[in-house]
């Protein structure tokens, strides 16, 4: 009964959107502004300075493609385990930063809000986590625009 209630595609659907739509969100906020991302990329202290651009060029195009591919239920599992190493570093960057004693800024919504590296982060990044692993091992994909294409697709084969 517990895998049928996992099973369910609203609660797949729902995370998907909640993932998928900050996903997107945060893209957005750091495309607006990618030169202030690389500031707080440098924040952490973690990277050379010449991977610093690359991440921050990079970074936010990758989240808002997995946003938009998990909002729309396309390649589900394949998103889902993007979506884990993400939030996997995300959270290793966060507790680095706290074990060094920095009072930074998490980069995570650049210039739209203001989120301090803390506790706090690291809580909603593995509840983000959590529901990133529930979605590749429950790829319900029935509310999903992959589905709605496979169902209208001709099988050429016959």
């Amino acid at each position: 009964m517990f895998k049928q209630i996992l099973n369910n595609k609203y609660i797949t659907l729902s995370a998907r959107v909640l993932v998928g739509g900050l996903f997107i969100f945060t893209s957005i906020s750091k495309l607006a502004d990618i030169s202030v991302f690389a500031k707080e990329i440098d924040n952490y202290n973690i990277l050379p300075m010449y991977l610093i651009n690359i991440f921050a060029v990079l970074l936010p195009w990758l989240e808002l493609l997995c946003g938009l591919f998990l909002l729309t239920g396309i390649r589900i599992k394949a998103n889902a385990i993007i979506c884990i190493g993400l939030y996997s570093v995300f959270t290793l960057a966060i507790l680095t930063a706290m074990l060094q004693g920095l009072s930074i800024d998490c980069g995570c919504h650049t210039k739209i809000l203001s989120d301090k590296v803390g506790i706090t982060k690291v809580l909603q990044n593995i509840g983000l986590l959590i529901l990133s692993v529930y979605l590749f091992f429950f790829p319900v994909n029935k509310l999903s625009l992959e589905s709605l294409i496979k169902s209208h697709s001709i099988d050429v084969t016959e």
